[in-house]
């Protein structure tokens, strides 16, 4: 049995000779700010502040814990929920402790995602007309005259049929986390309530692989008829891109799953703004920065100083300038 251990955030983890290959892999799945430096020489790994989660290895489970001992990751559930369903706080209070798994994350996090997907599929899943191209004795639907390229086919009509298909981006979706958490999870109980989930699902086809552009996708179709797969979906985006699976070789699985809390919180009080302010509140445009100019007492230089603020207010892009900056104090480091 893998051996769990936990750590907090900013701790240095010794490292056996054997880990080594396995961690350097993992970094270089992260583009940019990875979670952790190793240092080769002195065998260890320095976790960053900020980072919580787990990194499941083949080797043995590493629990990350903010050092706030009273500290409660369903904080860090709901917050996501309102970044990205676009609720308040306190309609988002349905997240749960879950006995047992209070210092894991990622666990809490797949307990959730369980019951909340066992309603939605007791509920019943949502279906969509689907057209469907049907060759028939009889005429059915909508005649397709452009298919035909001489004359009809003998005693065959072509027809464009709309039928009822459980075939949803949604449907499919939750599937695929489905079944990347059966093959990640190693907690029996929420393996058994993962496997539960399967048989709802039995006529969905999924894609190989969901990214941040499907999710985008996903949420411009949202209306009052889909509205209660919003949390559901919520949880798949958080899992399936926050989720890291690989391989170190000759078939042996690894995973982690780690979210960096202080940007988490940067976006979720930029959200909450939003929501009771309005719009105006945001976030800079991809490298763009405000800065001012001065003079400095005593000097004849003018010193110019860059600033990328957490949130700005009207920001106008053609003067790079903003009529308020906001900088988000009380992180997790």
């Amino acid at each position: 049995m893998t051996q769990s251990v936990s750590y907090f955030e900013n701790d240095r983890i010794e490292l056996d000779d054997s880990e080594i290959l396995y961690f350097k892999n993992l970094i270089m799945h992260y583009k940019s700010d990875p979670p952790f430096e190793i240092d080769v020489p002195e065998k260890s790994m320095l976790l960053k502040q900020g980072y919580v989660g787990i990194i499941s290895s083949p080797f043995r489970e590493i629990v990350i814990t903010p050092r706030d001992k009273e500290f409660d990751f369903s904080v860090i559930l709901k917050m996501w929920l309102v970044v990205n369903t676009g609720k308040v706080y306190d309609e988002v209070s349905q997240v749960k402790h879950y006995s047992g798994l209070k210092d894991n994350l990622f666990l809490n996090i797949v307990s959730q995602f369980i019951e909340e997907t066992l309603i939605l599929c007791k509920g019943g899943l949502k279906t969509e007309y689907k057209e469907e191209i049907d060759r028939t004795s009889f005429l059915r639907g909508k005649l397709m005259i452009e298919k035909y390229e001489l004359q009809p086919l003998k005693d065959k009509f072509i027809c464009s049929v709309e039928k009822l298909d459980y075939n949803t981006d949604r449907n499919g979706v939750i599937k695929y986390c489905v079944k990347r958490l059966i093959n990640s999870v190693k907690a029996k109980r929420l393996k058994r309530g993962l496997l539960s989930l399967l048989p709802y699902f039995q006529n969905v086809k999924e894609k190989s692989f969901y990214s941040e552009s499907d999710f985008e996708r996903i949420s411009r179709t949202s209306n009052r008829l889909n509205k209660h797969y919003e949390s559901v979906i919520s949880l798949c985006e958080l899992i399936l891109t926050k989720m890291i699976i690989g391989s170190t070789g000759g078939g042996i699985k690894w995973y982690s799953f780690l979210i960096n809390y202080d940007s988490l919180f940067e976006n979720f009080v930029r959200r909450v703004l939003q929501i009771k302010l309005g719009s105006d509140f945001g976030k800079l445009p991809n490298y763009s920065r405000i800065f001012s100019r001065y003079v400095p007492d005593h000097s004849v230089s003018e010193i110019t100083k860059y600033y990328d603020p957490d949130i700005v207010y009207r920001y106008d892009v053609k003067h790079n300038s903003s009529q308020m900056i906001l900088d988000v104090k009380n992180k997790l480091s």
